[in-house]
C-alpha cells in the first residue's frame, strides 16, 4: 500500500497534467481563430501558425500519455513520480506547453502588427 503523502502527490501531477491538457486546446483552438492577414507576411505568418498548432498538439499528446501512465500508477498502487516513462512524457508536455504558448504569442503579436 502507498503512502498517503505519495498519493496525493501523484493525484496532484495528474490535476497539473489534465490542467496542461486543458490549457493547450485551448490555446490551440485561440490559435487557430486568428484573422489570417492578407499582406506580404503572410506565408511567415501561417508558418509559425502551423508550427505553434503542431507543437501545441503534441503538447496534448504527451499529455494523455502522461496522464494514462498516472491513471495506471493509481490504480496498480504502485506510485513512482520518478518513472521514466511518465517523467519523460510529462517533461515533453511542460516544454512543448511553454514552446506553443510563446509561438501563440509571437503569432498573435504578427497579426496585429500586420
Amino acid at each position: 500500500m502507498a503512502s498517503d503523502e505519495k498519493k496525493k502527490a501523484i493525484e496532484s501531477a495528474e490535476k497539473f497534467t489534465k490542467y496542461l491538457m486543458v490549457l493547450a486546446v485551448g490555446a490551440l483552438a485561440f490559435e487557430l481563430g486568428l484573422p489570417k492577414p492578407q499582406g506580404a507576411h503572410r506565408e511567415c505568418f501561417l508558418v509559425l501558425l502551423g508550427l505553434g498548432g503542431l507543437i501545441l498538439g503534441l503538447s496534448v499528446f504527451f499529455g494523455i500519455v502522461a496522464h494514462g501512465a498516472l491513471i495506471i500508477q493509481l490504480h496498480n498502487d504502485r506510485i513512482n513520480l520518478e518513472e521514466s516513462f511518465l517523467a519523460w512524457n510529462a517533461r515533453a508536455q511542460q516544454i512543448l506547453f511553454f514552446l506553443g504558448i510563446v509561438l501563440v504569442g509571437i503569432v498573435g503579436f504578427i497579426e496585429k502588427l500586420f
